[in-house]
């Protein structure tokens, strides 16, 4: 049917699917199925709209709304789908329900252009002296936000560096400052009131997970410290 609803019950993650928004922005459409065997037996197709999560009718609302209600809702919970076949998902690549380990190895397409921000570099202080520039490379942090899925869509990442990149110039953060001040506010539990919390939760508006998911995503995959432990 054209517009046949069907409920379903997810009591685990990984969910098994992906979704995308429609040519608008708005609503979360179904448009892979990553655990075939799990969800084989499931009415799951497809071309779905994800209508109701846990009660609450989300179709019509921002895809960036619904996905991080989708993500962030405690299992077991229930959501309804629609069959809409009017309905047309705007990327062609899909946005998981949750990020995938190992990170895709493809190419963005959809960032637009970042500065590189000059800074002193720290690890190799015998070699270079104390007015070496090595640079912050915003492309290569947007395109590790978009393989480990920490935002949606690549319209959300691209606010998101915007912000970013602005506060850095206007505090003087430097590469090796950004790392130490992600160390901290990546060693304690709670991170309110440190430098990088200003602007991921006052500007950016991002929870506790949110925030502990970034520092450990930009330590661990852009400056490559592998060995971290944390001390109290």
């Amino acid at each position: 049917a054209r517009n046949q609803m069907y409920e379903m019950t997810f009591e685990s993650r990984p969910l098994g699917f992906a979704v995308l928004s429609d040519e608008n922005g708005c609503n979360a459409i179904v448009t892979s199925i990553q655990s075939a065997d799990k969800l084989k037996s499931t009415p799951l197709r497809i071309g779905s709209l994800i209508y109701e999560i846990n009660g609450k009718r989300v179709d019509q609302r921002r895809h960036d709304k619904i996905a991080q209600l989708l993500m962030s809702t405690p299992c077991p919970f229930d959501v309804i789908f629609k069959m809409d076949a009017r309905l047309k998902p705007l990327l062609a690549t899909p946005t998981p329900t949750r990020p995938p380990p190992p990170p895709p190895a493809h190419k963005l397409h959809k960032l637009h252009e970042h500065s590189m921000i000059s800074s002193t570099s720290m690890e190799s202080q015998d070699v270079l002296s104390a007015d070496t520039k090595v640079m912050i490379d915003w492309e290569q942090i947007g395109q590790l936000l978009l393989d480990h899925r920490y935002l949606p869509t690549a319209r959300l990442i691209n606010q998101a560096l915007d912000h970013l990149e602005t506060f850095c110039v206007d505090e003087d953060l430097h590469e090796h400052n950004i790392r130490d001040e992600l160390c901290k506010a990546w060693s304690v539990e709670d991170d309110r009131g440190m430098v990088l919390w200003q602007i991921l939760h006052g500007h950016l508006k991002y929870s506790i997970p949110e925030r502990k998911w970034f520092y450990d995503l930009i330590l661990h995959r852009y400056f490559k410290l592998e060995n971290m432990t944390t001390v109290n």
